[in-house]
């Protein structure tokens, strides 16, 4: 790993405005990372190699059991809902009897969602029951109209670190599970722990510091109007687990330091093959093997053992390895380089140049047993070419609130209607939304610009395909995919056609 820190380098103001820089080779500018990026390599840097190579999109510090994956989410999105449905007014007086029922509403609501099925009632007994047991009162205690945030983003270009008498600053983006502003505090959820922990989990303090940071670094001009008087230096940070509630202080040099170390490591991964070398060396499974990790021996480079064949594994792997850098610099190009635009240049600048179409929320929003319902009015010119992109790839990116502080979601197109109107239905149901300004990512952006979560896709299937294989050498002959690469990559093969083996 480099020294650090490290300096980071963004693009350049006029490289941003269309025509500004052609998309070719590797970028000459730095990856634009996520909190779970700086926790995955904080935890190891080989996870990191993971998330940003390999497109493993989930965290090494989570341990999912069999019949309980995603628990984590949904138990936070159940309690979302519930507040919601408190400050809406929907729901009153709450018992410990009209909690369960809302609970068994809400896992039956999520059927189609979770095909393979989710054990309710170990999620209720192990999480939601023991949070709803010691928070009933304090839910009972919010008021209609209170102003409660969920799944807030936050983003910015400049997040200040200390080090020594020196700052740094690196770019960093993230969600908050929960944001109050009446009583100030800001809340990260997590299944991880137990009734007797004394301190947090470590990831998830370390996490919710670093969304603080995030929210400290923006410049109040940038946020929603209704926050412009929020000073977000005094909030509370609390880690929640179903048995706890935990501070963490805002003055900690070790997370500081951590994330430094983070940082340096992330561009190294992504800047130099060397770091990949660098960052297997120093796998924290190898330091310290009784360790909880969630990649340890599902992924190779970690502990998993891989089939004998095909016996040109490595010859391929050293081949995928190209593809894998080579799709890690299209990712920045398409999704870090249009986050930096977004965060770099005014809004005003944004819309001129035809990124961004800012829209007026027409009537109320309406709450539907699929998610909330709205109607926007749009320039007469751009509601063509929305409808029909939406039509094509299925949704569109609203942005509640700005770029640096608000709530992305994807909506779905339901029709148009005159007057420069359409109507998109977004998944979620009765959650507060911020409403001080409506913008769509324009269409001709999400056009020109490939939707990146299909290069995570592609990464992961390369990263599936090095790890496929069999043990045994007539189980291989008859294997169709180990026959191919071995023909593919110069090994030994018995290709089969016609139903026969032919060496």
């Amino acid at each position: 790993m480099s020294s650090y820190p490290v300096s980071w380098r963004r693009p350049r103001r006029e490289w941003l405005r269309p025509g500004g820089l052609y998309p070719l080779g590797m970028p000459p500018f730095d990856p634009f990372p996520t909190v779970s990026d700086v926790i995955a390599a904080d935890f190891c840097p080989y996870a990191c190699v993971h998330r940003l190579l390999h497109g493993v999109q989930g965290s090494p510090t989570i341990t999912g059991e069999t019949g309980l994956e995603r628990a984590g989410d949904l138990f936070h999105q159940f309690i979302a809902l519930v507040k919601s449905l408190i400050v809406s007014g929907r729901l009153r007086r709450l018992t410990p009897g009209t909690l369960r029922r809302e609970f068994e509403e809400f896992m039956g609501h999520l059927g189609t969602r979770y095909p393979h099925g989710v054990d309710s009632q170990r999620l209720w007994d192990n999480y939601v029951r023991p949070w709803c047991e010691r928070k009933l009162d304090e839910l009972n205690e919010i008021e209609v109209g209170a102003r409660l945030f969920f799944e807030v983003d936050t983003s910015s270009a400049y997040v200040r670190f200390e080090h020594g008498d020196r700052s740094f600053s690196y770019p960093l983006k993230g969600r908050i599970d929960e944001l109050n502003l009446d009583e100030e505090v800001i809340v990260e959820r997590t299944i991880v722990g137990t009734p007797y922990d004394e301190s947090p989990p470590d990831p998830d303090a370390m996490q919710i510091w670093l969304l603080w940071k995030t929210l400290t670094s923006i410049d109040r001009e940038n946020y929603p109007s209704e926050l412009r008087d929020v000073d977000f230096r005094s909030f509370e940070l609390i880690v929640e687990t179903p048995y706890r509630d935990f501070e963490v202080r805002h003055d900690n040099p070790e997370f500081e330091e951590r994330a430094l170390r983070a940082y340096s490591w992330i561009r190294d991964i992504a800047e130099d093959p060397r770091g990949i070398l660098v960052a297997h060396r120093e796998r924290r499974c190898d330091r310290e093997p009784g360790i909880r990790c969630s990649f340890m021996y599902r992924y190779i480079g970690c502990r998993r053992r891989l089939p004998n064949y095909p016996l040109v594994r490595p010859a391929m792997r050293q081949r995928f390895r190209g593809w894998y850098r080579s799709l890690l610099w299209e990712l920045m190009w398409d999704r870090d380089f249009f986050e930096y635009a977004l965060l770099m240049l005014r809004a005003e600048e944004l819309e001129r140049d035809g990124l961004i179409i800012r829209a007026r929320l027409r009537g109320e929003l309406t709450d539907t047993p699929e998610g909330t319902l709205i109607e926007l009015e749009l320039p007469s010119d751009a509601v063509g070419p929305v409808a029909a992109h939406v039509r094509d790839i299925g949704r569109c990116t609203i942005v509640f609130g700005t770029f640096h502080l608000g709530q992305r979601l994807e909506g779905e197109l339901l029709d148009t209607s005159g007057e420069g109107r359409i109507r998109i239905i977004v998944r979620r149901r009765y959650m507060p939304i911020m409403l001080s300004s409506v913008t769509i990512l324009s269409d001709t952006t999400l056009l020109e610009s490939r939707p990146w979560f299909l290069i995570r896709r592609i990464q992961r299937y390369l990263f599936q395909y090095e790890q496929i294989g069999r043990d045994r050498n007539d189980r291989a002959r008859e294997d169709a995919f180990v026959q191919l690469v071995e023909a593919l990559f110069g090994g030994p093969r018995s290709l089969a056609r016609g139903g026969e083996n032919r060496e």
